[in-house]
């Protein structure tokens, strides 16, 4: 709903789905090479997608918008997610 509010619409019904709609909107550019332990210190606005893994109980994956200051905002604001077992990928606010 908060990418919804800045005119980003992604389509389906799990988080995981929304990395290559990301990955292709031009508000968005991919990080590559970010670690688990970089993911507290993301700037504001960066988006990270967790991708699903069942086993773990995330069949859906997570996504969440990093507030800038270690906390995340997905359904709630708590510290940013960075122990999932499943591979993420980190989304940035293009400039401009």
């Amino acid at each position: 709903m908060a990418l919804a509010n800045q005119g980003i619409n992604l389509q389906g019904c799990s988080a995981y789905q929304a990395a290559p709609q990301l990955a292709h909107n031009s508000h968005f550019h991919e990080a590559k090479g970010i670690g688990r332990d970089d993911l507290s210190g993301l700037p504001a606005g960066a988006v990270v997608v967790w991708n699903r893994n069942p086993r773990e109980g995330h069949a859906d994956g997570h996504i969440s918008v990093s507030l800038g200051d270690g906390l995340e905002a997905s359904d709630r604001i708590r510290p940013q997610t960075t122990s999932y077992k499943s591979s993420y990928r980190v989304f940035m606010p293009s400039d401009g």
